[in-house]
């Protein structure tokens, strides 16, 4: 048997080979998982931004809440110490333990004492101490009816 020999070109070692994409099956599939990569980072982006704007709004209805909490309990506070302070009135300065302390007719009418004085708009924050709530109230009462506390915020 004769073997004739057989001539081998062997490549430049100063230049890769040439790999043809379209030779290994690879059409643009780097480019498509780059653009699902992008749309899933932006996707989660804007969950983020609508996480955040409703955690902020969240945080400021909390805030007006707290507000309005403190508020009424300080308009309560404020007729509450003016009905005690009505009543302490009422006790006569010769006081003893053998007769009533108080009138009752005069008692009766510390309520509406109290709606007369706190029946207009009234301020809360009356010397501007900084960081108090700035608001006003009010304390009303119909014909045989509980009375009412309303608050109005100040917005400063």
């Amino acid at each position: 048997m004769n073997h004739a020999p057989t001539l081998r070109v062997l490549p430049d070692s100063d230049q890769p080979p040439s790999r043809d994409p379209r030779a290994s099956g690879e059409r643009g599939v780097v480019l498509v998982i780059t653009l699902l990569l992008l749309s899933l980072l932006a996707a989660l982006s804007l969950a983020m931004v609508f996480s955040v704007n409703s955690d902020a709004m969240i945080n400021g209805y909390y805030r007006n809440y707290r507000g309005a909490f403190y508020a009424a309990d300080s308009g309560a506070n404020v007729a509450r110490q003016y009905m005690v302070n009505q009543i302490a009135a009422l006790v006569p300065a010769d006081f003893a333990i053998s007769k009533a302390p108080l009138d009752p007719v005069e008692v009766a009418k510390v309520p509406g004492n109290v709606t007369t004085q706190y029946g207009a708009m009234t301020p809360i924050n009356t010397d501007g101490a900084i960081g108090s709530w700035n608001g006003i109230f009010q304390i009303s009462n119909g014909a045989g009816e509980a009375p009412t506390l309303t608050l109005i915020a100040a917005t400063t």
